[in-house]
């Protein structure tokens, strides 16, 4: 039988530049995993059976992972000198990391670039950001 996974513990890793060294992106409250999708390509011919169209599969898209964080610019991975927004701001493509919490530990590592962060502050609530990363490639399971 299958386990049931819980969301709490499961974290998402941002790599270095050179994608050997990842830093666990603090604080996040939501994450919204990869939103992979694939285009069908129409195949049909004039031999087509039964009046009916026919596809193939086509290119996949690996979609975005978005994410909700309690914003504090004191974090690195928060920060406008290293952190998310730095990265979208100078258009940095990194390999970040999901890690899991099943009892294999499984890891999906996955490229891509920050493309939103817009932040909140409300006058009763904690100041949060969300983050949105695009994804380039499939992501890669250990």
């Amino acid at each position: 039988m299958s386990e049931v996974l819980f969301g709490q513990g499961t974290l998402l890793k941002l790599g270095n530049s050179a994608g050997t060294s990842f830093t666990t992106i603090a604080r996040i409250t939501d994450l919204s995993l990869p939103s992979m999708s694939a285009d069908s390509v129409e195949s049909t011919s004039h031999d087509s059976a039964n009046f009916t169209r026919e596809f193939e599969p086509g290119l996949i898209d690996p979609g975005e992972l978005s994410l909700t964080i309690l914003y504090d610019p004191a974090e690195v991975t928060h920060g406008l000198t290293a952190g998310l927004p730095y990265l979208m701001k100078n258009r940095l493509k990194r390999k970040f990391e999901i890690h899991y919490t099943d009892a294999g530990d499984t890891v999906w590592t996955i490229e891509g670039f920050v493309t939103g962060f817009q932040g909140s502050a409300p006058i009763d609530d904690n100041v949060t950001a969300d983050v949105t990363i695009k994804l380039s490639g499939f992501p890669v399971e250990s």
